[in-house]
């Protein structure tokens, strides 16, 4: 029998969870809770497994999201005019400490990296600034961006190899593989995430196999979907991190 898949973490939110983050050390998750229109914000550190904060919001409740991770940072953009999202702000928060450390007014957020941010203006004029101090920088090079996250190559019906994944998959599932497929490889796994179409809607279901083509893993994360699912998990320290029904974060060691 093929060896499975290791858990590293599961979680349960109290709302849906809108985005995830990670910069190799902490997972920021962000949630929105319709009902008290408020966007939650939990910094989980991987190595302690144990939040640094927890569901915390800001002054503005509902229109903010994160927009990037950094080591010591995170950046938030603002909607200052709900009826023109154009008009926004940005402001920078300490990991460790919450405390905010600079804000802008009237800009919108293009790129970051570990030392600078690139914003916007109204007129798209470009301004670059320190990360952790918001001082105007002369120049700032974007071009050798580390990603810490691997995130799955994306394919959808027409393109190279999405027959073949159809092909493979359909052999593990009772439906109709049909609209895309997410996929991942390294020297000791292959991961899947496919979309099979059911009476009710799309079903989204991972798969995790090694390189044998032994199953070694898989769950459903979504059910009776309206749409495609994309963005399904992405890869960390080796671990593989995906959403469950909306709520529920897990990690599991590949």
């Amino acid at each position: 029998m093929p060896k499975q898949l290791t858990p590293f973490f599961s979680i349960e939110f109290g709302a849906p969870i809108w985005d995830v983050r990670s910069n190799g050390l902490y997972i920021l998750v962000s949630e929105r809770n319709d009902e008290t229109q408020q966007a939650l914000f939990s910094l989980f550190d991987l190595t302690n497994q144990s939040f640094v904060w927890d569901q915390i919001s800001f002054e503005e409740e509902w229109w903010v999201r994160l927009v990037f991770l950094g080591e010591e940072v995170a950046v938030f953009q603002t909607f200052n005019d709900t009826q023109d999202i154009e008009v926004q702000s940005i402001f920078v928060v300490s990991l460790l400490s919450l405390e905010v450390l600079w804000q802008k007014e009237g800009y919108r957020f293009v790129q970051a990296s570990d030392a600078s941010v690139k914003l916007l203006d109204a007129e798209e004029k470009e301004l670059a600034l320190d990360l952790r101090t918001g001082e105007a920088k002369a120049y700032s090079d974007f071009s050798k961006l580390h990603e810490i996250i691997t995130y799955p190559a994306y394919y959808n019906e027409g393109s190279q190899h999405f027959n073949t994944l159809k092909q493979f998959v359909t052999k593990q599932v009772s439906g109709e593989c049909s609209g895309s497929f997410e996929y991942y490889q390294n020297n000791e796994v292959f991961i899947i995430s496919a979309n099979i179409e059911g009476e009710t809607g799309y079903l989204n279901q991972l798969f995790v196999f090694n390189t044998e083509g032994e199953l070694l893993f898989q769950e459903i994360l979504e059910e009776e979907l309206k749409g495609l699912a994309s963005g399904t998990f992405f890869i960390v320290n080796r671990e593989l991190i995906f959403v469950k029904g909306k709520k529920e974060l897990l990690a599991y060691s590949i």
